[in-house]
């Protein structure tokens, strides 16, 4: 099964893409900067490039794809008009 890390330059995606990495997940890893995100995760990670502004990058990075690690970052604005 294939698990698509969206964000993988982050800090959470990084981590999330590392540790599926050594289970038993064949792992890819989504980034708007894929050289980036290469550095980051272990070697044999495939890197494709995605945006989620940018629907053209969608198909191919989801492409055999069965499961998907999206964190959506929280509404800043929203919260900084809460407090």
């Amino acid at each position: 099964m294939t698990v698509l890390v969206a964000g993988a330059t982050g800090t959470v995606g990084s981590e999330v893409g590392r540790r599926l990495a050594k289970g038993r997940f064949a792992v890819r890893a989504g980034a708007r900067e894929p050289q980036r995100a290469a550095a980051l995760l272990p070697a044999g990670v495939p890197v494709t490039r995605l945006d989620l502004e940018d629907a053209a990058t969608w198909a191919a990075s989801l492409d055999g794809v069965r499961r998907l690690f999206l964190l959506r970052p929280p509404d800043v604005a929203r919260v900084s008009r809460l407090q």
